[in-house]
Order: C-alpha cells, then sequence, then structure tokens
C-alpha cells in the first residue's frame, strides 16, 4: 500500500504514527511582515536582543519582534509592515514590536504617540496596539492612539474600526470614522465621542497616505538572509565604532546616541510627576 508513496508522505505518516503534526516535520513557519525602518528624523534608537545599548535608527534598518525603538525630542521615525501598511511614531516615543507575525501583530506603545494607516488584513487576522491602560485591536484601518502616565487616548480617522478595551480585557468600545475614546488606568473605556483631542493628528494620516503611494512604487522585497545580512552588517559596524573610542568623531550617520534621548525621557517624567504632586497639594 505504501510501495508508491512520496517521501514526503511517509515522513508524514510517520510522524502521525507518534502523535506530532505532519507540519512540523516539514519546516513549516509563522509568515511575518517583512518590516524596517522607512523614514528617520532626530534621534531615534533601536535596541535588540543582539545590541542592548542600542543602534541608531537608519533608513532600511529591517526590524525583528522584540525590537524597541525610543524616539528623542523632536524627532520623529516611520515604519513599514509592507508596501500598504505605515506606523509613524512621534517624538518622545518608546514603542516594542512584540510579535511581527501575520497573524497576530502585537505592538507596545510604552509612551508617546503613533499614528499608523494599515491595509485590511485577512480574516482571522488582527493588530493589537497594548499601552500599559489599554489594548486597541485593529483589522485595518487609519487611526492614531497617545500614551501618557495613567491614560490612553485611542481614535479612527476616515477609515476603519477599532475596539478599545481596558488591560484587564473587559467591555470593549467600537469606534468608527472621526470617533475616539479615552481609557484611564484600571477602567474601562470612554464612551465613544466625537474626534477632538486627536484631531491634531490627522496631517500624520495624510502624510502616511502620500507615503504608501511612494512604498507601492518603490517597495522591494527583502528575503529573510538579506534581513538578516544587513541586521549583522550594522551591528558590526556599531561595535567597531565603540571599539574606537569615545574620541572619535562621529559621522552623519551616527549622531543619534542611546543614552542623551533615554535621559531626556526619563527627566520629562520626574518633572512631569514633579508637577503633578505639587498641583495635588494646591487643591488640597
Amino acid at each position: 500500500m505504501l510501495k508508491n508513496s512520496s517521501p514526503q508522505r511517509l515522513l508524514g505518516l510517520m510522524l502521525l504514527a507518534f502523535g506530532l503534526p505532519a507540519a512540523s516535520g516539514l519546516g513549516a513557519q509563522e509568515s511575518s511582515w517583512d518590516a524596517r525602518l522607512t523614514q528617520v528624523e532626530g534621534e531615534v534608537t533601536v535596541y535588540s536582543q543582539d545590541e542592548k545599548d542600542g543602534l541608531p535608527g537608519q533608513t532600511e534598518m529591517p526590524l525583528e519582534s522584540g525590537d524597541r525603538i525610543v524616539i528623542g525630542a523632536n524627532s520623529r521615525a516611520e515604519l513599514a509592515l509592507d508596501d500598504q501598511s505605515i506606523v509613524e511614531l512621534g517624538p518622545r516615543s518608546t514603542f516594542t514590536l512584540e510579535s511581527l507575525r501575520e497573524d497576530e501583530t502585537r505592538f507596545f506603545l510604552e509612551l508617546g504617540s503613533l499614528s499608523a494607516k494599515i491595509r485590511s488584513l485577512l480574516s482571522g487576522r488582527v493588530l493589537r496596539v497594548r499601552t500599559p491602560t489599554a489594548v486597541a485591536a485593529v483589522r485595518g484601518t487609519e487611526f492614531a492612539v497617545e500614551s501618557e502616565e495613567g491614560r490612553t487616548h485611542v481614535g479612527v480617522f476616515d477609515e476603519g474600526r477599532v475596539s478599545v478595551s481596558g488591560t484587564d480585557d473587559g467591555e470593549a468600545v467600537e469606534l468608527s470614522s472621526n470617533q475616539e475614546t479615552q481609557v484611564l488606568r484600571g477602567r474601562a473605556p470612554a464612551r465613544a465621542a466625537a474626534m477632538r483631542r486627536l484631531l491634531r493628528m490627522r496631517a500624520n494620516i495624510g502624510r502616511l497616505r502620500a507615503r504608501r503611494e511612494t512604498l507601492r512604487r518603490t517597495w522591494k522585497a527583502l528575503p529573510q538572509a538579506e534581513r538578516l545580512r544587513l541586521r549583522r552588517a550594522l551591528l558590526e559596524k556599531r561595535r567597531a565604532t565603540l571599539r574606537e573610542g569615545p574620541g572619535r568623531r562621529p559621522t552623519a550617520g551616527q549622531k543619534s546616541s542611546p543614552q542623551p534621548a533615554l535621559r531626556e525621557r526619563m527627566q520629562d517624567q520626574r518633572q512631569n510627576s514633579r508637577r503633578r504632586r505639587i498641583d495635588r497639594r494646591r487643591r488640597q
């Protein structure tokens, strides 16, 4: 009966006999986004498992799951998942690519803001943006998220829908075109309301629409081997710079330093906390 069976079929039958799924023996892999930085302005630093001290962000730098991106003051970064899905990170933002799997994409916006234009996802797929106080589930839309201490604002612009819940996965609020909500720490989202606070980010969406048209014309997919080669090259360049010592003058592509961006963000957080404490004492 098995005389004319192919080697692949025989392997599949053997795996099933041992109680293993046949796909696991054939090296099946989950599909991931071909994510990369597509624009960098000012201080942008990318922290990865291979480089804990951070790498200065550069255009066309491949991004992987687990990468954390820190944006300095008066700075911004644009990253693309493909030629139709773009995210812009605003000044003083800290953002982590928790998972770049296409079937379950997860981002974490610890602090700051993002604007995004995401193409419609296939059925069963979802993109989630998490903050310390909220979770936004997206299936293709134009939206913005703003995360600050103790609260999150989420808004949808001219197309799409977003489901917003607190971090305890309780009651969710559905946002449609030109609506926004606010989520306080430990609370359910406020009712959907006409967009007001996030209207100032509409210009970002207009820029992303134009950028998507540009990417559609210029995008070239990167095979995984090429992505790994580019990341290794950037890592080796960074290590070589560190070996040469602090006395070396930085080149134009090495202006960004991770430490100033982090120190500035931490100082801002401490100052904001002090202001809030002073305001509370005055009200009492």
